[in-house]
């Protein structure tokens, strides 16, 4: 799936579901409804400057393998970001790539690079890496507990499903990682 243009929907849920890639070159937004990006078999890569914002929903994007990731505005929502065998980058400079109350990150690599961080302004924070975990809070962060993140999945007949993850998530788990929560 190419997302070229805007989808907004006011009140209302977006999904984006694809057989194997995501590739968002704009902007997602809903008025107080979720945000579900789903790669089943593939990447979701954000372009630098698209953005998902939520009005107040969650967001939550799951991709198979790498996620590339722009800006996700959960207001005091939560996100949840889930790599099943790739890892998580910033795609550039041009938004905060985290926005929410609460983010939990559950990748199978690493999560950002030394030389360029996953950006959050975020309250609480949780995340299970299998590599390296590099991110730059922008004020105040906690390390704690992050409760699954429900999302509703719309489907071919415009009703909704729920979508959700498992567990809480609890603390930073990343072995042999390094761990930069420094204040931007």
């Amino acid at each position: 799936v190419v997302l070229d243009a805007n989808v907004g929907t006011q009140p209302g849920n977006v999904s984006v579901l694809a057989g194997t890639d995501v590739s968002q070159n704009a902007h997602i937004q809903t008025g107080g409804g979720t945000v579900d990006v789903h790669a089943l078999g593939g990447d979701i890569a954000m372009s630098d400057g698209a953005q998902s914002v939520s009005g107040n929903g969650n967001i939550r994007y799951r991709a198979s393998g790498n996620m590339v990731l722009s800006g996700l505005n959960a207001g005091s929502a939560s996100i949840s970001l889930i790599t099943d065998s790739g890892s998580m980058r910033d795609s550039g400079e041009a938004l905060v790539n985290l926005t929410a109350g609460a983010a939990r990150i559950e990748a199978a690599g690493g999560v950002g690079v030394e030389a360029d961080a996953i950006e959050t302004t975020l309250d609480v924070i949780a995340v299970q890496a299998g590599g390296d975990v590099y991110l730059i809070e922008s004020d105040a962060i906690a390390i704690g507990t992050v409760g699954p993140v429900v999302a509703d999945r719309v489907q071919a007949d415009a009703s909704t499903v729920v979508v959700t993850d498992a567990d809480d998530l609890v603390g930073i788990s990343a072995p042999g990682s390094v761990v930069d929560l420094t204040a931007g």
